[in-house]
């Protein structure tokens, strides 16, 4: 009886795995809206249904096949597409597949007889397979045979592939009379392979090849670029290619001529073991290892591979918890932003620590591991992310203040701030006091920390791909909803400057358009400021990310040479900065693309320092060149401050009147030191650009104008030099002995020295 019930229960397991059930992938099968081929049960769907073969598809996820081997009345796999010709009534493959770096493993094809066309694709017509990893593959047929394709036709186009056969039986992968390759049977009518490779051991016979078995193209067209093979071949053939109906299709690709047994090959160049795992042997080519291709003496067998396309790495912990460590994973090597990352439950599970950074393409945290990214880590995954672990993100808060954050989670409650205050904007300040709220990506909150140097941890899934949120009129505050920071440089022309509570200081600061005591790189977790005209919706996407500046919360300082930078500075070392640039291409008037509005500080002990452009007070300014801008100041206490220029930009001098004491100060020559009283006039400061004290008096005998083009001095004097400077005092050419020069093309206002004989002065000029 226990014997016929285990007989039952193999019958009903292999009757189960023989019948394969047929599920139809979610999509339409356009090229907008592809079918999308997520399981084993997709792929058999997509071999039964011929008149589907004309379509869009892509893959979503690896797919074990291993199933296949019983499929057909242990025929195996089910070729896609098959010649018209053979058998009768076929139907060649002419859509798209695209394996979007995704593996196939196990394909298991055994067909006897006079089988033609085997291999995952049968027979192709003006087809593309691209970005497609096939692993321990095992195709056996009599002709027109390979692991991804029997025959590819008719402009077909095949980059990015690779198959690798049986590792452990010791027999042929790809067997079959004639036309074998380790990849493609046949390649004919124009079609052509590209950065593929093949490490498959073939038998093939006639005309067989370690990538390619027959390489039919037409004249001086290349048909195979960048591609390699590694298997051993037996039968009459070539290393790479096994025959080539013209000379010199084959461009840049190599077979390794000790482990395929060939020293010729028709088409290709062979390669010792060492020189194939050589990346000078590729690069030298002119192959690309920084967007297509990878090299690792670990990996691979220490062979290219192509970035992105089966490339699985898996961490192992064996040295650490430093995710940069490269022994910490299988394949001894730090994943990039192509490769595939499983997190594997180990005793040393990941960390990616403060100002350290992580890139994968797909993550897969497995049952049991946890993924922790530091307060000031950074990661960006570019693919999907499987969690059936643990993720956390944790986020430090180093006094009590309030901060501004976000979540970078899709599910944070308001009770992993138990104990502590949390509040969202709304025209105001609202206070969340239900515990159950939960976060919205992409929205700012402001936490007040009760303790001091407390961290914060976000688990649960990382918010990845496009994001957004509703914008009303007036001030909203947003956040960044990834773990990684996003580059403001990017956004800018949408949605003008960006502003951030910097806790630290009890100031406000702002960026825009390269300038600002604000930082680009908005952090992790930070949440920020903007100012919107109308209502409408804030979006980011994937591309917005970067690892610059993760761990530069709240500041930095301008990058740009040509920027007046001011800052004041209290007896307490608070200080506040403003911003100027003389820009022909600004207005006089709030710039939305090159302004920033000033966001005043509510702490009394804070200076605050500004500009006016009408009516509006701005903590960046650019306008065009002017003679002077009145300049704000204001504190809550009265005190002694000190203003100074960090930068001057190309502006050699740069004068500040003190309306109160009537003094003229040039900043290019050092500090000025002012006492202030509470309550004083905010005006109190100009700014000029070089030419207060200038004599614009003319000597009697002396006039100065323009005429054709040209600047000139009239006078009865002898004229010795004439030099001529731009407002910020910058200059432009110097003339000895004339008295006319070339008037600047462009307008502006422009100072004119003149020094004759018997006077010395220095003139403005005004050029319209």
């Amino acid at each position: 009886m226990k014997n016929t019930i285990i007989l039952l229960f193999f019958l009903t397991v292999f009757s189960q795995i023989k019948s394969q059930t047929a599920i139809q992938p979610l999509g339409s099968g356009t090229e907008a809206d592809p079918y999308k081929i997520e399981s084993l049960n997709n792929l058999y769907w997509l071999t039964q249904n011929s008149n589907e073969w004309d379509k869009y598809y892509v893959q979503t996820s690896d797919i074990n096949a291993t199933t296949s081997t019983y499929w057909d009345d242990g025929d195996g796999f089910t070729p896609i597409g098959s010649n018209p010709g053979w058998p009768t009534n076929g139907v060649a493959f002419t859509g798209v597949y695209d394996g979007q770096g995704h593996v196939i493993d196990n394909i298991d094809i055994y067909r006897s007889g006079y089988s033609y066309y085997q291999g995952m694709f049968g027979y192709t017509s003006g087809a593309t397979l691209r970005n497609i990893g096939l692993t321990n593959i095992g195709v056996f047929g009599y002709r027109y045979i390979g692991a991804l394709a029997g025959v590819c036709t008719n402009s077909t186009v095949v980059e990015n592939c690779f198959s690798t056969g049986y590792t452990d039986y010791g027999i042929e992968a790809v067997r079959g009379t004639s036309y074998v390759g380790g990849l493609i049977g046949q390649l004919t009518f124009s079609s052509i392979v590209r950065n593929c490779y093949a490490q498959t051991s073939i038998n093939g016979g006639g005309n067989s090849g370690g990538l390619i078995g027959v390489n039919e193209s037409v004249p001086n067209v290349y048909s195979v670029i960048n591609c390699y093979s590694t298997g051993d071949v037996n039968g009459s053939g070539g290393g790479l290619i096994g025959w080539s109906n013209y000379d010199g299709i084959v461009e840049n690709s190599f077979w390794d001529t000790e482990t395929s047994g060939k020293s010729s090959s028709d088409g290709g160049a062979g390669k010792t073991t060492n020189e194939m795992q050589a990346q000078s042997t590729f690069t030298e080519a002119g192959w690309d290892f920084e967007n297509v291709w990878s090299i690792s003496a670990t990996y691979n067998s220490g062979y290219p591979y192509l970035q992105g396309v089966g490339t699985n790495f898996t961490w192992d912990g064996s040295v650490s918890t430093d995710w940069e460590t490269a022994g910490n994973w299988d394949s001894d090597a730090v994943p990039t932003s192509t490769d595939n990352v499983i997190i594997a439950s180990s005793g040393n599970n990941p960390i990616i620590g403060s100002d350290d950074t992580g890139d994968c393409n797909d993550l897969t945290i497995e049952n049991g591991a946890t993924l922790t990214i530091n307060s000031g880590g950074s990661l960006i995954t570019n693919g999907a992310i499987t969690n059936n672990g643990t993720i956390n993100v944790e986020r430090s808060i180093s006094d009590d203040e309030w901060h501004l954050i976000s979540s970078p989670i899709s599910s944070a409650a308001a009770d992993m701030f138990d104990g502590n205050y949390l509040q969202y904007y709304d025209n105001g300040w609202v206070d969340i006091t239900d515990p159950a709220v939960t976060m919205t990506p992409a929205k700012g909150y402001s936490l007040w920390s009760v303790a001091k140097s407390t961290t914060f941890t976000f688990s649960g899934d990382l918010n990845t791909g496009d994001q957004s949120l509703n914008t009303a009129v007036g001030w909203n505050l947003l956040g960044n909803p990834y773990p990684s920071p996003i580059d403001w440089a990017q956004l800018d022309d949408t949605y003008g400057a960006v502003y951030y509570w910097d806790a630290a200081e009890g100031n406000n600061k702002s960026w825009n358009a390269g300038v600002g005591a604000g930082s680009q790189y908005v952090p992790a977790m930070q949440g920020f400021w903007i100012k919107a005209t109308t209502a409408g919706t804030f979006s980011l996407t994937n591309d917005n990310r970067t690892h610059s500046g993760s761990t530069n919360y709240y500041k930095a300082g301008s990058e740009l040479s040509n920027i007046i930078e001011l800052q004041v500075t209290a007896e307490n070392d608070y200080f506040d900065q403003l911003f100027i640039s003389l820009n022909e291409a600004a207005t006089s008037d709030f710039d939305f693309h090159y302004d920033a509005y000033k966001l005043f500080t509510s702490r009394d002990d804070v200076p605050q320092l500004y500009s006016f452009a009408d009516s509006k007070v701005l903590s960046i300014d650019r306008r065009p060149v002017c003679e002077e801008i009145q300049l704000g100041f204001r504190c809550g206490e009265s005190g002694e401050y000190t203003l100074k220029a960090n930068d001057l930009g190309d502006i050699s001098v740069l004068i500040l009147e003190d309306a109160k004491t009537d003094i003229f100060h040039d900043l290019a020559t050092g500090d000025y030191v002012f006492n202030y009283e509470f309550g004083e006039d905010e005006k109190r400061f100009k700014l000029h650009f070089g030419i207060t004290g200038t004599n614009e008096a003319e000597p009697v005998d002396m006039q100065v104008y323009t005429a054709g083009g040209e600047i000139r001095v009239k006078t009865q004097a002898t004229v010795n030099q004439l030099i001529l400077r731009d407002v910020t005092g910058r200059t432009l050419g110097c003339w000895e002995k004339m008295q006319s020069i070339p008037a600047p093309k462009t307008a502006g206002i422009f100072l004119l020295s003149i020094e004759t004989n018997t006077n010395q002065l220095t003139k403005k000029i005004i050029i319209k």
